[in-house]
């Protein structure tokens, strides 16, 4: 629905000149207008209008203005589809496993214990005992809680280390770009230590889980790229094209997770109605999705190495 009023806002949305003053003013109303002084001038507002106006005017220093970036400019630009498609297979899977999380718990044990004998020690059985209540309930439910815990702790906190090992860059008055204070790493850097992230937590997802509670790492784990992705990918859009259309390239940017996302979530639902014994039930057991994340595996390596490139062609800008 968002983008089908995006598309509908980019096609008939208009914004129409104010209608011209009449020219026959009575000689009467123009000795008024004479009379008054420093009358406040009547500014049609645009998108780029200031909300507060200086009641005192300064004069402002001659600092020239970068043009207007066009649509076809920016799609023209490798560095956009290198960004593009990172967002797209990353956070494609990630929410594709967001939203059939609920599912894929289905008809795997809780634990290690009840799926093997001789017991066992998991990463699931170490958050159930030190966060207590965070992870517990079982089911889809402690996943979700987990999920939503860990990207609201990823964007409380990689926020400000970002803002700390990689200042956004300020426009020079004279072209250029320069750095408030010293930058020790680049903010790519956080987009592909989520990209290695989730390609550790697919390839567990494929290969190692079979409980719920080994779930859990993939959980904290979606939610942590998930939250980052999103806290870092605005100011990176911002510095990899300057100007005033900052806002309009990152709309267009985030275009990429909603085709990535029904890409992936046919995927899944194409393989696990591929597996399901029963067409009236839904298909339970890990055999239901390993083949997809043995996909999201490659793909979100895939996305590693875009995000790798991104890095090396923009280091000594972003």
């Amino acid at each position: 629905m968002a983008g089908i009023a995006h598309l509908l806002a980019a096609t008939f949305l208009r914004i129409f000149p104010p209608k011209e003053m009449g020219s026959s003013i009575s000689r009467e109303d123009q000795d008024e207008d004479e009379e008054i002084e420093n009358p406040v001038p009547v500014v049609h507002p645009t998108e780029h209008t200031p909300l507060l106006h200086d009641a005192t005017p300064t004069p402002k220093p001659d600092i020239p203005i970068e043009s207007h970036q066009t649509i076809g400019q920016l799609l023209s630009d490798a560095d956009f589809w290198l960004l593009a498609l990172t967002m797209l297979l990353l956070l494609g899977s990630c929410e594709m496993f967001m939203a059939n999380v609920g599912t894929m718990v289905l008809g795997v044990p809780v634990n290690r214990d009840e799926a093997t004998t001789g017991g066992g020690y998991s990463f699931g059985s170490m958050i159930r005992r030190l966060g207590g209540g965070v992870g517990g309930g079982g089911g889809g439910a402690a996943q979700v809680r987990l999920l939503s815990f860990s990207n609201t702790c990823a964007r409380l906190f990689v926020g400000p280390l970002a803002d700390y090992l990689a200042p956004a860059p300020l426009a020079h008055p004279h072209g250029g770009i320069h750095f408030p204070r010293k930058r020790y790493t680049t903010r790519i850097l956080f987009l592909s230590v989520s990209c290695g992230l989730m390609v550790a937590a697919f390839c567990w997802m494929a290969a190692g889980v079979i409980s719920q509670e080994d779930i859990y790492f993939v959980s904290i784990a979606t939610g942590v790229a998930y939250g980052v992705t999103f806290t870092v990918t605005p100011s990176m859009v911002a510095a990899f094209w300057l100007g005033p259309s900052a806002g309009r390239n990152y709309g267009i940017v985030t275009y990429a997770p909603f085709i990535g996302t029904p890409i992936f979530s046919y995927l899944y639902a194409w393989i696990s109605s591929s597996h399901q014994i029963d067409e009236n039930t839904v298909c339970t057991g890990t055999r239901c999705w390993r083949t997809t994340f043995w996909i999201t595996t490659v793909t979100s390596s895939v996305a590693l190495i875009l995000s790798l490139i991104l890095a090396r062609r923009r280091r000594d800008r972003i």
